[in-house]
């Protein structure tokens, strides 16, 4: 006698291997999710300082990016007195700028006036490939920390 469907037997395999793929693949899922938002974190403060930068070139206009606090997720653009964007982060950073500001500038020939990084500090990196920006009067790079230290990539 033939019967059309499957046994209750077959279905509760099935689910028990469906449940065991899960809860190996979730949490790796998990983990290169946060890798890919650290990343697009720093790619978003490295393409906002670079953009700013050439604001600040081009239309003889000096430009900042501002923090308002020693751990921060958002981050404000400048250029003269307007406000040219917002940047809202995923993770929380830290800046350490020269002279303890909390600020990226950048003068009318497009060269950064406070140098420093802004990199995460909340432990682990999720194995991603960058996580500082370090700022240089005539460059910004992206980079890992080792110490206290953002080397460039």
């Amino acid at each position: 006698m033939e019967k059309d469907g499957i046994t209750l037997i077959e279905l509760l395999v099935v689910i028990a291997v469906l449940a065991i793929i899960l809860s190996i693949s979730i949490p790796s899922y998990n983990r290169w999710l946060a890798k890919n938002r650290l990343e697009s974190d720093i790619n978003k403060i490295y393409s906002t300082l670079n953009d700013l930068r050439m604001k600040a070139f081009t239309q003889k206009v000096e430009c900042k990016l501002v923090w308002s606090s020693d751990e921060f997720d958002n981050m404000t653009a400048y250029c003269g007195n307007r406000n040219v964007g917002e940047i809202t982060l995923h993770y929380k950073f830290r800046g350490s700028m020269s002279s303890s500001v909390k600020y990226v500038d950048f003068s009318t020939d497009g060269t950064a006036d406070h140098l420093g990084k802004i990199f995460y500090s909340n432990g682990d990196d999720f194995g991603a490939k960058y996580d500082c920006v370090k700022i240089s009067r005539f460059r910004i790079l992206k980079g890992r920390m080792s110490g206290d230290e953002c080397v460039a990539q």
